[in-house]
């Protein structure tokens, strides 16, 4: 860790970052510049069509919601997968190391029991309301839903897969 100008916050060095390799981590950064890509594209041709050409595009809103969904899920997974979620250091950085890094798996465990529940109420939910449809493109909501049990369950599987490389 290095010091901010001697004011005691901590920041990770380069040896200390995690930048998952692989299929998975290429196939979430893939997903997420998609997403993005055509998220924004939606945006721009709406707010085009809206104030250029006077005919608002009423879907590419619905659609941009829904998709933003997907975009965080992409995107809290990833983090997850490196390691880059806040935390906070103030409990671990007085603690001896051994201390520190128990204290790690302790709430690292505490963090997958709670996304599993999660991810068990999320399914519940979907199950219940996924079929209802969207009001503008008459899409069933299970695509929506959909986003935030991927984010659960890929949370609960990255946080897992973090704690077998520690």
């Amino acid at each position: 860790m290095s010091d901010i100008q001697g004011i005691g916050i901590d920041i990770p060095g380069e040896a200390e970052k995690v930048k998952p390799r692989g299929f998975v981590n290429a196939c979430m950064e893939w997903l997420a510049v998609l997403l993005l890509g055509v998220t924004t594209l939606l945006v721009l041709g709406n707010a085009l069509s809206r104030y250029v050409l006077n005919m608002p595009l009423p879907w590419t809103e619905e659609l941009v919601i829904n998709m933003l969904v997907w975009l965080g899920a992409a995107g809290m997974v990833i983090a997850t997968m490196r390691g880059a979620l806040i935390s906070c250091d103030i409990l671990t950085g007085p603690l001896p190391p051994r201390a520190a890094r128990m204290l790690m798996i302790g709430c690292t465990l505490f963090s997958i029991g709670v996304m599993a529940i999660f991810s068990w109420l999320t399914w519940q939910y979907l199950m219940v309301f996924g079929k209802d449809l969207t009001p503008v493109l008459r899409i069933p909501k299970g695509w929506v839903i959909g986003g935030l049990l991927f984010t659960t369950v890929g949370v609960t599987i990255a946080l897992a897969a973090n704690l077998r490389r520690r």
